[in-house]
């Protein structure tokens, strides 16, 4: 619950987070009692269909947002403000001198630039074809909502490369790729060779060809390319804490897990050449190996490594290089869709289900730094400990010695003791980073 009050005058309201607002107005739209309890509960679902993170405060900006996100996702303008109502119904019965839902004229009027979003998230992914002059123009374009419409036409016209560094990594990736030793300026649009003016009409009219040709404004609007970037960027906004966040919310470049399997007779490494070939520090590669020792023909103990999947290497990367990967390796491998359709998206693994795999097998990416979570923590002979990760995650024993040591928790091993089972007494060694101590 967050305090509203000025200086050091006592609050005369309170906010509480959207968690909490949500569980009361769910209570209250399934209660018997409830009027119209229909579009009180799709209301609801919207609201925590929408919400995004659920920790931030449930005010006036948040249900701003949750406007927005409905006008994007094409609901009548009916419909919106029947849900607004049926919300603000409910939170006035739990928060009589809440101001959540103060104030929404604007948020509910029409906006000027109707805007299709899923088609700005194409467009901004480079999916589709688009003749370069239109190219050019639809970058800039992007570059202005990332920047929060605040450039307009002719702020693109003179923005120079060096002032972009304040913009969100998705700009400066755009700014990147025209970039030139010889040009000063974020975008090649002839300046110095025609005047501002000249150049920012040419612009506007190659960025509403654009944006008509990409689907995010229908083919008759009449509005103009600021106004259309104003309302993509009110769209992204809503709910961000910053235009960092805002610029996640129409594309994603954070790199994830993704898994490819060999084709048949082609060695993993093969695969993993090339991507360090081609992406260079931008691709990590996870293929987990363990060591076997197994007694050869002649009788001697040899020591092999044997992968716990064979065949499948996992490779972390953005997604907006996702179709470059399987430029290069297509030929000898192919990747795990999230269905069964070629057109389908390449599943994503997310992170805590890797970090989950990982520790199973005790085997971490090199950006995966162990170790004990409380370093004043002994572990000595006689303490009763349980095994969190590995093969043996869940099992519980004592420490008997620590048979080997070294410079990181991952060497440094102990022996433990268990149980009797079927009359035999066992003990193996586990890393120091995989046991938790209980006494």
């Amino acid at each position: 619950m967050l305090d509203c009050g000025q200086g050091g005058e006592s609050a005369s309201y309170q906010i509480d987070t959207v968690r909490d607002v949500l569980s009361a107005l769910e209570s209250r739209a399934l209660s018997p009692q409830c009027p119209n309890a229909t579009y009180a509960c799709k209301a609801v679902a919207s609201i925590r269909k929408n919400c995004g993170n659920p920790d931030i405060p449930f005010d006036d900006r948040f249900v701003a947002a949750w406007i927005s996100r409905m006008q994007a996702a094409g609901m009548a303008a009916s419909s919106v403000r029947r849900y607004v109502e049926a919300a603000r119904a409910l939170y006035r019965r739990d928060y009589p001198s809440g101001r959540a839902f103060d104030g929404l004229d604007n948020a509910l009027a029409a906006p000027r630039a109707t805007v299709d979003f899923s088609a700005l998230r194409r467009a901004a992914a480079r999916n589709g074809e688009m003749p370069a002059r239109l190219r050019v123009a639809l970058d800039a374009f992007l570059v202005d909502v990332y920047s929060g419409a605040r450039l307009g036409t002719s702020g693109l016209v003179t923005l120079l490369k060096d002032d972009c560094s304040a913009l969100p990594v998705q700009a400066q990736a755009i700014v990147e790729t025209y970039a030139s030793p010889r040009r000063r300026y974020a975008f090649p649009l002839a300046q110095g060779r025609r005047t501002d003016a000249s150049i920012a009409r040419t612009l506007a009219a190659a960025t509403s060809a654009a944006l008509r040709l990409a689907g995010i404004v229908a083919a008759d609007t009449a509005a103009t390319p600021s106004e259309i970037a104003a309302e993509c960027s009110r769209i992204a906004c809503a709910g961000a804490a910053s235009l960092q966040e805002a610029a996640d919310a129409i594309l994603d470049i954070h790199p994830r897990w993704y898994a490819m399997r060999m084709r048949r007779g082609v060695a993993v490494e093969t695969a993993e050449e090339r991507l360090r070939d081609a992406f260079g520090a931008s691709v990590a590669t996870y293929y987990p190996c363990r060591e076997v020792v197994c007694r050869t023909a002649e009788g001697r103990l040899a020591a092999t490594l044997q992968p716990f999947i064979p065949g499948v290497l996992f490779f972390r990367i953005s997604p907006q290089l996702l179709p470059e990967v399987f430029r290069h390796v297509g030929d000898i491998a192919w990747g795990y869709r999230s269905a069964p359709a070629t057109n389908a998206p390449y599943a994503a693994i997310p992170e805590a289900s890797m970090l989950v795999f990982q520790r199973m097998v005790c085997i971490f990416t090199p950006d995966m730094a162990l170790r004990p979570l409380d370093p004043a923590t002994r572990l000595i002979p006689g303490r009763r400990v349980r095994i969190t990760g590995g093969v043996m995650a869940g099992y519980e024993g004592i420490v008997r010695d620590i048979p080997a040591s070294g410079d990181s928790p991952l060497t440094r091993l102990f022996r433990l003791e268990f149980g009797h089972d079927f009359g035999f007494e066992w003990t193996a060694d586990i890393p120091e980073a995989l046991i938790q101590p209980l006494n």
